[in-house]
């Protein structure tokens, strides 16, 4: 249910709040949400860090231990937001001004919420890092629990708020938002609670030096990627204007929370991956079904959403030109070819590989630093994102490819044949979606180009079960259709059982 919500929210926000801002005020509006809820990038690998100790912990039936690492982690986050609170009350106004080259009335809307962010931050970077606690310990209901608060507060909450005010302006919706934020980390503190039953506060500093240890390589990541999370997002709104960052940030909106609904899921196979009883090569191969699972399905789905997209479009709010619709075109290429990176961080954080994600990382970050003020001048939109993702999976693929055999055979047989159609078929929806209106009527040219797309997603449905490959893809279609299927029958069966 968190999940379907998560998407649902991700179509219906930006839409509503471009329809009752307009562009350039939610232009500024997002900027400030994405600036605070990106804060959770600066807790130097913690929550990575805080979740590959638990899940081994667990494994071994220490719970103890990684109680004792939640505080230690605790200690140290709530550190990290003492101090940026403090510097986002001495210039951060100013600071984002400069950033936006903001006039007088947008300096003054980010001033009336100038005390309400400190609340978010805290309940972003709370809410980020105790949400890894029920996916360590293999709570599964719990973690799908934890998407559906991070929709209701990150986006229904603050959609709620402004249906039923009187006025929708920008300093409401503002407020709406950063409260959102604080109620998240506020709900997810107050259930890792009764989740472990102890009041998670501060303590056992002891445990934090191992923690920034273990998350070193993380955290210099993250730091590293907060320059490229705002860089492409701060440009548009300096070099082309407010009113396209608008439509931009709506657009990222979209991909964003798709992306996180994704991730979330893949999440929960953390205690899976970093099992200490399970062998590599099973490990591999549970790595290599997943992602292949993840691209297939993932893949069939966006390429029907986006069918839908297209024939909705004359009835939403919002014109697209053709500068819209590339940029729509090049957001789901970016989703798309971000796919398979999902599960493979998710397996290798689980493995304490954080060195490998940090090079590997740093790596496509300076690619992408290096082409995305080149491709933002040209007003060609999330392709940095786009190239950055599929230079990513080259690098992970050919150094593996050199490596591990067995991780070779899963990788040749489950991924790399996958990916490349989920890239072809996006290649052509592109085509199709950008060009198109350009020479043909244009309701014809909306039925067309999503007869085109939903098509493109039943070819790649089916040419994925064929032959002989498509075999072993049906049996382990048949084995997850028949263990949700069970699962489901046991959860019916303890909701309705009769009371002792």
């Amino acid at each position: 249910m968190g999940y379907l919500i998560g998407g649902i929210m991700a179509l219906l926000y930006p839409t509503l709040f471009l329809k009752w801002l307009g562009r350039s005020q939610y232009g500024i509006v997002s900027y400030l949400a994405f600036f605070v809820s990106q804060s959770y990038l600066l807790n130097l690998g913690l929550g990575e860090a805080l979740a590959q100790y638990l899940t081994a912990a667990t494994s071994q039936g220490k719970l103890n231990e990684g109680i004792a690492a939640v505080r230690a982690a605790l200690a140290g986050l709530w550190s990290i937001n003492g101090a940026m609170i403090g510097i986002w009350l001495y210039r951060g106004v100013e600071s984002l001004g400069n950033l936006l080259d903001l006039g007088q009335a947008e300096l003054q809307l980010l001033s009336s919420v100038r005390f309400w962010v400190p609340g978010a931050l805290w309940g972003i970077q709370t809410g980020m890092l105790l949400g890894w606690v029920p996916i360590a310990l293999g709570r599964f209901r719990w973690a799908a629990f934890h998407s559906f608060l991070q929709s209701f507060w990150q986006a229904v909450f603050p959609v709620t708020v402004m249906l039923f005010s009187s006025t929708q302006t920008p300093t409401l919706a503002l407020k709406s938002i950063l409260l959102g934020y604080f109620g998240y980390g506020a709900t997810i503190w107050i259930l890792v609670w009764r989740t472990l039953g102890i009041i998670p506060l501060p303590g056992n500093i002891y445990l934090l030096k191992p923690l920034l240890k273990k998350g070193l390589w993380t955290g210099l990541q993250s730091l590293l990627s907060l320059p490229y999370t705002l860089l492409e997002r701060t440009l548009v709104g300096r070099w082309v204007s407010l009113q396209f960052l608008g439509f931009y940030s709506a657009t990222h909106f979209l991909s964003s929370k798709l992306t996180a609904v994704i991730i979330k899921g893949s999440e929960s196979l953390f205690p899976t991956f970093g099992s200490v009883i399970d062998s590599p090569v099973r490990q591999q191969l549970r790595l290599s079904q997943a992602t292949w699972f993840l691209c297939w399905s993932s893949g069939v789905l966006s390429l029907w959403g986006w069918a839908g997209l297209v024939l909705i479009a004359p009835l939403l709010p919002i014109q697209l030109g053709s500068a819209e619709r590339f940029t729509l075109a090049a957001a789901m290429g970016s989703f798309l070819s971000f796919l398979p990176v999902i599960p493979l961080s998710t397996f290798h954080q689980s493995q304490g590989a954080f060195r490998l994600l940090f090079w590997i990382n740093t790596i496509v970050m300076i690619f992408q630093l290096m082409i995305t003020p080149i491709f933002v001048s040209l007003r060609l939109f999330f392709l940095p994102s786009l190239a950055g993702h599929l230079f990513w999976m080259t690098i992970y693929t050919v150094g593996l490819l050199s490596q591990k055999r067995s991780a070779q055979v899963f990788w040749r047989a489950w991924v790399i044949p996958t990916y490349g159609r989920v890239i072809m078929m996006w290649g052509i929806s592109a085509l199709a979606y950008i060009s198109l209106p350009l020479y043909v009527r244009a309701s014809l040219a909306s039925l067309t180009t999503g007869a085109i797309l939903f098509l493109n997603g039943w070819v790649f449905l089916i040419t994925e079960l064929m032959g002989a490959r498509g075999l072993r893809k049906r049996t382990l279609l048949k084995q997850l259709i028949q263990t949700t299927i069970g699962l489901a029958q046991s959860s019916w069966r303890r909701l309705f059982r009769p009371k002792r």
